[in-house]
């Protein structure tokens, strides 16, 4: 599930409008903002350094998504791959065989719900 996006809509144009940085920090404008010059703003943007995922051209770039952590599903990960080292490694007791198949049901519980949702996307 995606937690949050950037993508150049929301990035501060700095150059633009001249201020000092101190005021473009309390101050930006964004390619969101009505007044932004639209030309000038591209511009900057194709020549940032921080905007490396532009294409040289301007008609292509980039979006970064930032995804939710499933601490629930990660413990279990952890847990379940733990268990398989150690499967390997030295053997499982009846107690740990056990943990590992409930472990490994959760597991594939939470991966076909995932498989699910991005088929219905």
């Amino acid at each position: 599930m995606i937690d949050s996006v950037i993508s150049l809509v929301g990035i501060p144009i700095v150059k633009v409008g001249g201020d000092s940085l101190a005021e473009v920090a309390k101050n930006y404008k964004t390619l969101q903002d009505e007044d932004m010059g639209r030309e000038e703003a591209r511009k900057e943007l194709l020549e940032s350094h921080l905007c490396s995922d532009i294409s040289r051209d301007g008609q292509t770039a980039a979006l970064q998504l930032f995804l939710k952590r499933d601490s629930e599903y990660s413990r279990f990960s952890d847990e379940r791959n733990r268990l398989i080292l150690k499967r390997y490694t030295e053997g499982l007791s009846d107690e740990e065989q056990w943990l590992f198949e409930e472990t490994t049901e959760f597991y594939m519980a939470k991966l076909r719900k995932l498989w699910k949702y991005k088929r219905m996307s």
